[in-house]
Formats: structure tokens, sequence, C-alpha cells
């Protein structure tokens, strides 16, 4: 399949001027959902840490281990019924299904995986003044009975559920139907930004850059799968990369 027969079978959902208004409002709305759920983390994570007899080191751990899968989790939710609210996932599997085939999943997940290690190369220096959450300082140190299977399903919500959920909403919605109002270098931008400035575990230029080249390969490959590998790749290599400098 040519790349301009890719591009043409897009999935696109719906991308009227109604539902570009409605889709502006959702995501002013989530925004302020997403801000006012930090205002009262914040607010916990103080209580808890002044209430805490542990050593400062634990009680950063423990924390990192309940805020951030947290947080993921919010993220996750409002995702799930953004996607719900714009893309009916009968629909969505319905449109990919016609672009699947043995063979081109197989280079798809090459491409992703190829696209998500670069992208780590490319954006090391953004991660080297970073100083590592709580989450991943964890996956560093020393085993602790209180992790065990909370840390692993952590993984996998971080690392693998909301990196899906991204590329389903930022990609496949928000920039699906902003292609259908500016050009697409334009979309991948915008699309980009609003990810970066709603989920951004490492740093927001990291982040940006991540949303970019996912925004590349889903305008290339005219699929959502190459795109959702590579944010996998990228997030989960730049967790060990960050987590070994601690």
């Amino acid at each position: 399949m040519s790349e301009n027969s890719n591009r043409e079978n897009l999935p696109q959902p719906h991308g009227g001027e109604t539902d570009l208004t409605r889709l502006a409002l959702s995501l002013v709305a989530v925004f302020f959902a997403y801000w006012l759920f930090l205002r009262f983390e914040g607010a916990i994570v103080v209580r808890r840490w002044t209430e805490s007899t542990e050593s400062p080191l634990n009680r950063y751990l423990r924390l990192g281990d309940a805020v951030y899968p947290l947080r993921a989790s919010f993220l996750l939710l409002v995702m799930i019924v953004l996607l719900w609210l714009f893309w009916p996932v009968s629909e969505l599997l319905r449109e990919n299904a016609k672009l699947a085939s043995t063979s081109r999943l197989a280079l798809d997940l090459v491409i992703g995986i190829a696209g998500g290690l670069a992208g780590l190369v490319i954006t090391i220096p953004f991660l080297w003044g970073v100083r590592a959450t709580p989450f991943i300082a964890g996956l560093a140190g020393p085993p602790d009975p209180f992790i065990g299977l909370n840390r692993i399903l952590s993984i996998v919500l971080i690392g693998l559920l909301v990196p899906i959920g991204t590329e389903f909403v930022f990609r496949a919605i928000v920039q699906g139907m902003l292609t259908a109002h500016m050009s697409p270098l334009a979309a991948m931008l915008v699309s980009a930004v609003l990810g970066a400035s709603l989920w951004s575990i490492f740093s927001f230029p990291f982040s940006l850059a991540l949303g970019l080249l996912c925004g590349v390969l889903f305008w290339w490959r005219g699929t959502l799968f190459p795109a959702i590998v590579a944010d996998i790749v990228m997030t989960l290599s730049a967790a060990v990369y960050v987590g070994l400098r601690v």
C-alpha cells in the first residue's frame, strides 16, 4: 500500500465545525478538571508527608507509588470519556481493520520500535536535567514489600495504558479532526502541544518531541499502531534511562 493510499485511508472521527467546537470545549473542561485534580492531589501529598514518621526517602518513594498511578488513572478515565464522545470504539476498530494485515502490522511494529528508540536518542538532552519522579526513583531503588503487585500494575498503567489512551485521543481524535481544518504539520504541532501540556512525566520538551514523532507516524502510516508502539517504547526506555541515573 502506497503512502498516499495510507493517508487517504487515515481513520477520521467526526470533523464538522460543530464537532470541532465541541472538541475545543471538551479539552478546556479536561484541562480545568485536571488542574483541580492536581490542586487536590497536592493538598493530600502535603498532609501525608507531614503526618508520616518514615524516613524522607521512604516517604518520597511511597508517595510516588501512590500519586503517579492515581494521576495516570484520572487521565486515562478522562481519555476514555473523550474517546466515547468523539469516536465510538466499534467505528475505530472497523476503520483500522481495513488497514490490517500480517505483513503491514509487522512493518508497523518495526517502524514503531525504531521510531521510539530513535526518539529517545534525540531527546536524551531533554532528560539530562530531569529529576527522577518518586515513581521512577522507586523503580531503580531496593525492593520493598509495599511495592510488589502495586508497582507492576503502575508500570502497566503508566507505561502501556496511558500511552495507548494518549494516542487515541491526541492523535486519532485531535490530530484527525484538526487535519480537516489545517495543514497536517499544524495539526501535528497543536495535538503534540496539547498532549505534552496535559501529561508530561519527564519534561515538556520530551513530551512535545514524543507527540510530534507519533503524529508523523500516524499521518505517514495511516494507522495508530506504529504511533502507539513508538509512544510505549519511548516512554519505557526514557523511564529506564532516568531511573538508572538515580
